[in-house]
């Protein structure tokens, strides 16, 4: 009875370690995905404004360039 009872347990002890670890795992994984997701909203927005101030300067550079309204 004893050794049933082994051959029926060591596989759910080892089942149930295994389901912990992919448990773990994927909570680490979305915690990596929204940690990732966050990086790329901050380039994202940084590029914007990069993109806004460079834009800004390239107006400020042609107008200089432009000849005056008579």
């Amino acid at each position: 009875m004893t050794e049933w009872l082994g051959l029926l347990v060591q596989p759910a002890v080892i089942l149930g370690g295994g389901a912990l670890f992919l448990n773990q795992l994927n909570k680490r994984i979305d915690s990596l995905r929204s940690d990732m997701k966050d990086g790329m909203a901050k380039l994202n927005d940084r590029q914007r404004e990069d993109n806004k101030a460079l834009n800004e300067k390239l107006d400020r550079l042609l107008e200089s360039r432009l000849p005056a309204p008579r």
